[in-house]
């Protein structure tokens, strides 16, 4: 009863600063000067703004505005992209295999590289290789991840040549598969074209160990803290006392 208490506040509290900031973004945008009809269309005529701003509502009051603008929230409608002239839902539903896509197999690596250092560290707890990865870490942290994906792709692509190009998901000549999951890997995989999945792989290579080591650093940190908070437990001292040995214990309750 208390887990359920605790996550429906959580669950509240996050509706609650979403709304507020979606509220605080929508007021902000039309206390900012311009018109928007004109930075889209730099020679459109007063008629054509005119009828641009009905067509948007930009027409009605401020507050009849921002109804309009929750109530298309709340059913779904994001309204339609200036730049493709589509849904905005629609080229979020096209691009989110994508990046779910890389958000997986960045997680991924960084779980797989975090952990492991994150126990070490906290294993050898201010010893050089302790030392090693907090600057590991601190290096992570402070790393924008554009600036890292264009060492990456400048080293693998251009200068080594390992790396596939950073263009799309498959190299163009490969045909996308039939989308079954929208996972570019697993989806050549279903459809038994292990060519194509070998190139869909290289090309989430680059983008997953940017992505990885900008979050691995707090799987690391969170880890370590976990793990010196457990070794420095009473019950793990007298084990230790009795005989029982290091490893063990760092394994049972790692």
């Amino acid at each position: 009863m208390r887990l359920f208490k605790f996550y429906a506040q959580r669950t509240g509290l996050s509706l609650l600063s979403l709304f507020g900031a979606i509220t605080f973004i929508f007021f902000l945008t039309h206390l900012m000067p311009g018109n928007p009809i004109i930075a889209k269309v730099t020679m459109a005529t007063p008629d054509y703004i005119e009828q641009v701003s009905r067509q948007l509502g930009l027409d009605k009051p401020l507050h009849e505005q921002y109804f309009d603008y929750m109530s298309d929230l709340v059913k779904g409608d994001l309204g339609k992209s200036w730049v493709t002239n589509r849904q905005v839902a629609e080229d979020f539903r096209d691009r989110l295999p994508a990046s779910l896509e890389l958000a997986i197999y960045g997680t991924i690596l960084s779980l797989v590289i975090g952990i492991p250092l994150g126990i070490l560290a906290a294993v050898h707890q201010d010893s050089w290789l302790d030392h090693i990865t907090r600057v590991i870490g601190s290096i992570g942290v402070s790393t924008p991840a554009f600036w890292l994906g264009l060492i990456l792709i400048y080293f693998f692509f251009f200068k080594l040549e390992w790396a596939a190009a950073p263009l799309g998901r498959l190299s163009m000549k490969f045909t996308s598969p039939e989308e079954v999951t929208g996972l570019m890997t697993i989806d050549t995989l279903l459809a038994g074209e292990i060519a194509a999945f070998r190139n869909a792989v290289a090309h989430v290579v680059l983008p997953a160990i940017t992505l990885a080591f900008i979050e691995m650093p707090i799987i690391l940190r969170i880890t370590r803290a976990t793990m010196v908070d457990v070794l420095n437990q009473d019950y793990i001292t007298t084990a230790r006392a009795v005989g029982l040995p290091y490893r063990r214990n760092v394994v049972q309750d790692g």
